[in-house]
């Protein structure tokens, strides 16, 4: 995947929910009491499958979309 467009909005995306994550983290130790971001990312594990699964999906067709238009360009060329 890293080789496709699509690539920058993967690492995007997940950057900012890894910063939520960890403001709400951050908030949590400092004010001593649960959040609504805790509460979303200690859920985040029962559909850990489900998300890995999309994002190898994802992959596979970014893959397979790219390699179909390199082979295009070459065969026309």
């Amino acid at each position: 995947m890293s080789q496709t467009r699509g690539y920058i909005w993967v690492r995007l995306i997940g950057a900012i929910l890894a910063s939520i994550a960890a403001i709400g983290w951050i908030v949590e130790r400092v004010s001593g009491q649960g959040n609504a971001i805790t509460v979303v990312v200690n859920q985040i594990p029962d559909f850990a499958m489900p998300l890995i699964i999309g994002l190898a999906f994802v992959s596979v067709i970014s893959f397979l979309i790219k390699r179909l238009s390199f082979r295009s360009k070459h065969i026309a060329a």
